[in-house]
């Protein structure tokens, strides 16, 4: 196997533009590490990557990764196992060939790249490896965040859940994830437009409020569920990406006796004004989470949890990839372009080799 492989790569120094990112050629293919006690580890033969928020701040030079990981880009991966660190043919319940899907903490705009076998997941025959590409980071950090961190599925059922930048990966995700539990009354959503909301109405969602007709989207989701138009404390379980004060302080608003808020990025604003005395009769509980620096150990929990809950949801259509659009390897730049313009509905693939 040739040594050397194609990536993208960000120029330095960086002016904080999609323009940034560019084409290596000669490259040198990853190896695995030498710690002998680390968990075993798979070379992918990647096909598809997919874009995530963390990839744009990473490319501005926001987002720094993991010590010991990847500088290259990307989260996540689909393609080939090309063999593994133990030399063995099969480790972890894969086999060398198999089709897999990995989430990794970086290096996924690349040919190869080195995934720990307990971050892999079979890609099914019923799912092409391009929709393969857009599953785990979305889908993990949807399930990680309602379920491992908010315990949504010990709850009872009737729950009002609210999911900001519905349109999103993530949103998608688990608007999916909380229709698939049955315990949720009604899965609402904010988005920036009314084509974004229908479209999160075809994965589940059951009511919308594009936040650019209405800024103070509280008042609108409230007067949706209940007719009234004051703000109504009603939501369970928010999940809440953009953060800052105009979104946290209405999060509080309409969140009901011990509700959660879990945050995943602060798109809004790195810091908030918030009513602590709502906190306190209510009893919220505010959490913010990432994924990507998570302890091995913990990852590994994660799958296992994701896996055993899902069971074979991807098989039998009951979740499904959301993917947008598919931008060759050559375009980088006008793929990272059009998620900074927001105008994806789900996942964008980037291909890096394509698939037969």
């Amino acid at each position: 196997m040739n040594i050397q492989q194609r990536v993208v790569r960000v120029a330095e120094p960086i002016t904080q533009s999609a323009s940034d990112l560019y084409i290596d050629s000669d490259y040198p293919i990853p190896t695995f590490s030498s710690n002998t006690t680390a968990v075993p580890q798979a070379l992918i033969k990647v096909y598809y990557t997919a874009l995530n928020r963390a990839d744009i701040a990473q490319r501005n030079g926001k987002y720094p990764p993991p010590p010991g990981s990847s500088t290259i880009l990307g989260l996540e991966v689909s393609g080939h196992i090309e063999k593994f660190s133990t030399n063995n043919h099969e480790e972890n319940g894969f086999k060398v060939g198999d089709r897999v899907m990995a989430l990794v903490e970086g290096g996924g705009y690349s040919e190869f790249c080195i995934a720990p076998v307990t971050q892999l997941f079979h890609c099914p025959n019923e799912l092409s490896l391009k929709e393969a590409a857009g599953i785990p980071e979305a889908f993990l950090t949807a399930f990680q965040c309602f379920f491992k961190i908010g315990k949504l599925h010990h709850r009872t059922g009737g729950l009002n859940v609210l999911i900001h930048a519905g349109a999103s990966g993530v949103g998608l995700a688990l608007i999916q994830l909380c229709k698939l539990s049955g315990l949720c009354s009604n899965i609402c959503v904010t988005c920036g437009s009314n084509e974004k909301g229908e479209y999160c109405k075809t994965f589940g969602a059951t009511h919308y409020v594009n936040y650019k007709e209405y800024p103070k989207w509280s008042e609108k989701l409230s007067e949706l569920l209940t007719e009234k138009s004051e703000v109504v404390p009603l939501i369970d379980y928010i999940l809440d990406p953009i953060g800052g004060n105009h979104y946290l302080e209405q999060d509080v608003l309409i969140a009901r006796l011990d509700a959660v808020i879990i945050g995943i990025a602060s798109m809004g604003g790195m810091s908030a004004n918030i009513d602590l005395s709502q906190m306190l009769r209510k009893r919220l509980t505010i959490q913010y989470s990432t994924l990507r620096n998570r302890s091995p150990q913990y990852k590994a929990e994660l799958f296992t949890e994701f896996q055993n809950y899902i069971k074979d949801a991807f098989v039998t259509k009951k979740l499904v990839a959301n993917i947008d659009c598919v931008f060759k390897m050559e375009d980088v730049r006008q793929a990272h372009e059009y998620m900074e313009q927001n105008k994806n509905n789900g996942k964008i693939i980037l291909e890096i080799r394509h698939e037969e």
